[in-house]
Order: structure tokens, then C-alpha cells, then sequence
């Protein structure tokens, strides 16, 4: 006799599968699957996005093809992922106005058809002019869906802000496996860090180091400037820029024109420890995310500037006690703090350690913790 899974099914719908969610959606799985919950998940990816995008070999996860189209300065997209949405006993997806999957499924959460949760910022921190229709759309649906998934507090406070019952909203506290970062870092010799080193021809101990892509609002030329203005303060000061884009003209310039300068091709998952390691302070003067995770992570303090169109992990950061978020300021201010963190001891030290302290806080097993927890209350 044929046995059917009678356990109730969560499905996860996500527009493409970063590399760095899939220890999040197997330690999920497993959680779940204690609980007597059946996860199922579905993704897709963009074309544009392929080169960041992993592919999962799990029987519980589901690839399906996604189509796009410009409509206007933006783009949108179908993502076919109704006989799973259907089937399931609840439904989670991104708070996105640009997936168009998004829409039908919420009218049916309105009869009751579909039981359906979303998982986001709260709002779009990047939202431009140009976007601000999709806007006015998600968060007119975000008020009347079943339940929340927010990334952080702040997002909680955008959430709350459209009216949604605290009740319906759970901070899972997003995070990376910061775990294995942490693991990696330990494991690292000294002999190893010191042959890396050499091979980039680095030769101070004063090391600033960005990582991630090299786009408009990551502020490069602003970057570059600053790092000139460090070594007026900290004549051996290096720097180490991890990454390519758009906007990495200047730093290969400056990078083949000045010694002290080294640019290193991207490097992806735990390839990126070491070379991150090299450096006292991340410099990060442009937007920031989930970056900040890597510097709890490898004690490697940020310095970044205060703008409100940071991801919501920039509220991780505590100005002072584990890193810095200036005012907004010019290259010149920018890199006398940095100064100010390179030439103190006792001032690094105490910035990481609370480094040490955050990433003891903000890791995946909290987070797989909270979301399954909050899966559990929207089933009930």
C-alpha cells in the first residue's frame, strides 16, 4: 500500500538561488523536516545573473525557467511556479513588485485559496524615481498577506509602518554561514597568510581591503581617493581590492599605476577568508549588506558612510563598537578615520572585539532557528 507524506508543505519561491543561501535552505530543510514540515523549494535565474546564481541537486528543490521583460527603466519577471504554489500549505515569497507571480497568488490569498508569506527588506532602500510605482503596488499588498519574514529590525519598523500586526512579523535576523567563515579563519596558518602575502607583493601590516562588485553606488573613485589620503597619514598603508563591475576602471588604473595598491580578481564563498584576512579594516564607503557579516565574521572592522539606501544588515553595525558608520563626508575625513583606526592599538582591538561579539550573534543557526519558528506559527 502506497504511504502518503501527510505533513503539512512550506514552499519557498525564489527568483534565482544565491550561493551564499544555499547553507541557509539545507540547514532549513533539515530543521523543518525535525518539526514534521515538508519544505519544498522552487528557483530560477536571470540571465543577467547566472555568474551569481547556484544550482541546487536537492530532490526537495525544483529548477523552472524564468522570463523577463523591460517595462520601462526596470524589468520583470515570470517565474511558473503554480502547481507547487497550489499544492502547498504555505507559500513564501520575496516582497518584490518586479515578480509578476507575486500578484495572482495574493488575490487568492484574499479568498483564501492560498496561505502566503512574505519575505523581505520591508521596503526597497534602493528605490529610484523612476521605480517607485512597483513601490506604491507591494506595499499596498504588503498590509494583507498572512504573515512576515523580515530580514532585520529595521525592516520590522518598515513593516510595522504599513500597518501589519507585530504578531504577523518575525525578525529572523539575516545572516550568512558565518560559522564556516569563522572555521576557515581559525584553520588559516601564518605561513599560509604570509605566502599569500608575498605573492600579491604586499609588505606593510596597515591593510584596508574591499570586497564585492564595483558599481556606481559602491563609490570606487570616492575609494580610491580616500586610500591616497591614507598614506598622507600612514606612509606604508596598502590596500587590496577584491572584485570586478561596471564602475572597476579606476581601481585597475590606479592598481597598475601604484605599488601599494593590489587588485585581486573576485573570490567567491570561502576562497574569499584569506584574502579578506590580509587587511586590519574592510573599506567600504558605498552601500553595504550582508558585507557587514564578513567583517563580524573575520574581525576584519568596517568603515563605511552613513546612507539610507544600505541593505538592512547595516543596522548590525554599532558606530564605534564594531565598526564605524561616518556622517557623510569627503575622501579627506573618510581616510583620517581610517588613519585614526590603522595607528591605534587599543582602538582596533576594541573594534574587533566587537567584532568577535556580533558574529557570536548574528549566525545562521539563529536565523534558520527564527524562520522555522515563524513557519511553524503561520501553519497553525
Amino acid at each position: 500500500m502506497l504511504m502518503t507524506d501527510k505533513r503539512p508543505t512550506v514552499l519557498i519561491v525564489q527568483r534565482l538561488l544565491p550561493h551564499y543561501r544555499v547553507p541557509f535552505f539545507r540547514q532549513l530543510h533539515e530543521r523543518l523536516h525535525h518539526d514534521g514540515i515538508k519544505l519544498q523549494l522552487v528557483y530560477g535565474t536571470a540571465t543577467e545573473e547566472r555568474g551569481h546564481a547556484a544550482a541546487a541537486t536537492w530532490p526537495w528543490a525544483t529548477q523552472v525557467p524564468v522570463r523577463s521583460w523591460r517595462l520601462g527603466a526596470h524589468s520583470v519577471y515570470v517565474q511558473n511556479a503554480w502547481s507547487h504554489a497550489l499544492a502547498a500549505d504555505l507559500v513564501v515569497v520575496e516582497h518584490a513588485g518586479a515578480l509578476l507571480l507575486n500578484y495572482p497568488l495574493w488575490l487568492l490569498q484574499q479568498i483564501g485559496r492560498v496561505r502566503m508569506v512574505f519575505w523581505g527588506h520591508g521596503r526597497n532602500f534602493q528605490a529610484t524615481a523612476q521605480g517607485r510605482w512597483q513601490d506604491r503596488v507591494k506595499n499596498l499588498m504588503a498590509r494583507r498577506v498572512h504573515g512576515w519574514v523580515a530580514y532585520t529590525e529595521l525592516s520590522v519598523s518598515c513593516i510595522k509602518a504599513y500597518g501589519v500586526p507585530p504578531t504577523r512579523i518575525t525578525n529572523v535576523q539575516n545572516a550568512i554561514d558565518t560559522t564556516a567563515l569563522r572555521a576557515t579563519r581559525s584553520a588559516l596558518r601564518h605561513e599560509d597568510l604570509e605566502r599569500l602575502r608575498a605573492r600579491l607583493g604586499i609588505r606593510s601590516e596597515r591593510v584596508g581591503v574591499y570586497i564585492g562588485r564595483m558599481y556606481p553606488e559602491k563609490r570606487m573613485p570616492f575609494l580610491v581617493s580616500a586610500c591616497h589620503e591614507v598614506r598622507k597619514h600612514v606612509p606604508d598603508f596598502e590596500m587590496v581590492f577584491i572584485g570586478e563591475g561596471e564602475d572597476d576602471v579606476c581601481v585597475r588604473e590606479s592598481a597598475r599605476a601604484q605599488a601599494w595598491m593590489h587588485h585581486v580578481e573576485p573570490q567567491y564563498g570561502l576562497a574569499r577568508v584569506p584574502y579578506v584576512m590580509l587587511g586590519q579594516v574592510l573599506m567600504m564607503p558605498g552601500l553595504v549588506g550582508l558585507a557587514v557579516l564578513d567583517a563580524f565574521a573575520l574581525e576584519t572592522p568596517m568603515i563605511t558612510v552613513s546612507d539610507p539606501r544600505h541593505g538592512p544588515e547595516i543596522h548590525y553595525l554599532r558606530h564605534g563598537e564594531n565598526g564605524l558608520c561616518l556622517a557623510a563626508t569627503t575622501p579627506a575625513a573618510y581616510a583620517r578615520s581610517v588613519a585614526a583606526v590603522l595607528t591605534q592599538p587599543d582602538y582596533l582591538k576594541h573594534l574587533k572585539d566587537g567584532c568577535v561579539a556580533s558574529a557570536q550573534h548574528y549566525t545562521l543557526e539563529n536565523m534558520v532557528e527564527r524562520f522555522s519558528a515563524a513557519m511553524r506559527r503561520a501553519l497553525e
